[in-house]
């Protein structure tokens, strides 16, 4: 597919989301041109919700990525740090993933050099209470115990 410069530049918007998430599913490609970032021209989606949404934190450092921001904003090099073995290749596509797909924002502050920020936006703070409850779940019927827990409770 290919979409117009807006889309591809990263804008979040549901048009672009719900693009990506259902590209495998032929029947509901939009058969539109996209007037903006935010248009929502897409035909009924006849997928699943919930595999939607696991589509959306799918990759291997997504959900840290999401769980570590839940602890406030942080600088890429900041979130490099947290995830040890990503490389910065995987860790700047999976953070402009999130971004497009409304989870997270960056945030440029006009400094010299800039000074780059990501923090989670009101849909990816949504995420952290069913991250929670899988962790929870995870904890009890699987006996794992939790790597990062939760530190401060969940106030957004």
């Amino acid at each position: 597919m290919n979409y117009p410069t807006k889309i591809q530049s990263g804008l979040a918007g549901p048009a672009s989301l719900l693009t990506r998430l259902y590209s495998d599913f032929p029947m509901v490609r939009s058969t539109h041109n996209f007037v903006s970032a935010g248009s929502t021209n897409l035909q009924p989606i006849y997928g699943c919700p919930v595999k939607a949404t696991t589509k959306v934190v799918a990759g291997k450092w997504k959900v840290a990525i999401v769980w570590h921001l839940s602890f406030g904003s942080r600088r890429f090099a900041e979130i490099r740090d947290l995830l040890p073995g990503v490389s910065e290749k995987v860790l700047t596509a999976q953070l402009r993933q999130l971004q497009k797909d409304g989870v997270l924002r960056r945030i440029v502050t006009p400094t010299v050099p800039p000074r780059v920020d990501y923090e989670l936006t009101e849909p990816g703070w949504e995420l952290i209470p069913i991250m929670q409850s899988m962790c929870d779940w995870g904890q009890k019927h699987l006996g794992i115990l939790p790597t990062l827990p939760r530190k401060v409770p969940l106030s957004a």
